[in-house]
């Protein structure tokens, strides 16, 4: 299906039906187009129809029902290795991250989508809204569950930002109540924090060398491939380019989506169709235990133990609606 173009005064979008896919948007500023968000240099590429959709179409940002993509990293933390199966999920991220959705409703600055779930699943329906704001530099999105039965589903939101070319010109200003280092190994040899720690400040995490290292100011020197969990978010979070002199505020309703994962990807991860050439942040609104599989985050594990919820709760009569916002500004000097 063809992809599907929104425009306002102040930004375009483009979204493809694949995965839902948020491909693009350009959000003018003083009359400048200005692209936050990562692209894979594989679009387009021959050879990617046995890779899921979100894959084949990554952009700007999708929707992960439910949200697990691997399965147990190697020599993976004592606390998680009894919850954490071996085997990765059969479908990263689920059906929303993988099949084409419908189109419902559209206008020329909006569109609705959807997508039915299997009879066997719990979760019966996502509707998924993204509008580029008709008068600011900003877009809005909305995503609604919808149940056949009370379920408890890992949730998360995928906005993935590009990285700059020099390290520290990306800043990522965070408020949380504990971060949480992944609890083994992302990517052989290229994670730069220490597995299985907690920390209370984006620029002190524990290092893998030792000492700390400072995540708030990315792209770090060389290859990096590594994830953190910040864990009961306390306001939006805020990327400020200082190759572009813009602020990207990203925001949502923590209510239902409590943490936010940042994931780190640049140029690791070798197989197809990544082949060391990616570039990417991923900041991702969670309701889940890192992003392993659906029955970790919806049992009793490391992090729900902790204090922090890991799932949400959809009732067929309580569809529940999660509201996000991506909103671009001039730097102030």
């Amino acid at each position: 299906m063809a992809h599907i173009t929104l425009a306002g005064a102040a930004a375009t979008a483009i979204v493809s039906p694949v995965a839902g896919m948020l491909l693009d948007a350009a959000f003018l500023l003083d009359g400048v187009p200005h692209r936050p968000f990562a692209r894979a240099p594989w679009l387009g590429e021959a050879g990617l129809d046995d890779h899921p959709g979100h894959l084949r179409e990554l952009g700007g940002e999708f929707v992960a029902v439910p949200f697990g993509s691997v399965g147990a990293p190697a020599e993976i933390s004592p606390d998680w290795s009894a919850v954490v199966p071996a085997d990765a999920p059969d479908r990263p991220h689920g059906p929303s991250a993988d099949d084409e959705w419908e189109v419902l409703d559209r206008s020329a600055s909006s569109v609705t989508l959807g997508l039915e779930y299997g009879p066997s699943e719990g979760i019966e329906r996502l509707e998924r809204t993204v509008s580029v704001r008709p008068d600011a530099p900003a877009l809005d999105f909305s995503l609604t569950l919808r149940s056949r039965r009370p379920v408890d589903t890992a949730v998360g939101l995928h906005p993935i930002f590009r990285l700059p070319s020099e390290p520290g010109e990306l800043s990522i200003d965070a408020d949380f109540e504990q971060g949480f280092s992944y609890p083994g190994p992302v990517w052989p040899g290229v994670g730069p924090t220490r597995p299985g720690q907690t920390f209370s400040r984006l620029d002190a995490v524990p290092a893998r060398a030792g000492g700390t290292v400072d995540l708030s100011r990315l792209p770090l020197p060389g290859t990096t491939e590594d994830v953190v969990l910040l864990a009961g978010a306390r306001g939006p979070v805020e990327a400020r380019f200082a190759d572009s002199g813009t602020r990207v505020v990203l925001d949502w309703d923590r209510s239902i989506v409590p943490h936010v994962m940042l994931w780190i990807s640049d140029r690791a991860l070798e197989e197809e169709p990544w082949r060391a050439r990616y570039r990417g942040l991923g900041v991702e609104p969670i309701a889940a235990a890192f992003d392993f599989p659906d029955e970790v985050s919806t049992a009793p594990n490391p992090l729900s133990s902790a204090g922090f919820r890991t799932s949400v709760r959809v009732a067929p009569e309580s569809p529940v609606t999660i509201r996000y916002s991506v909103e671009v500004s001039s730097v102030v000097q």
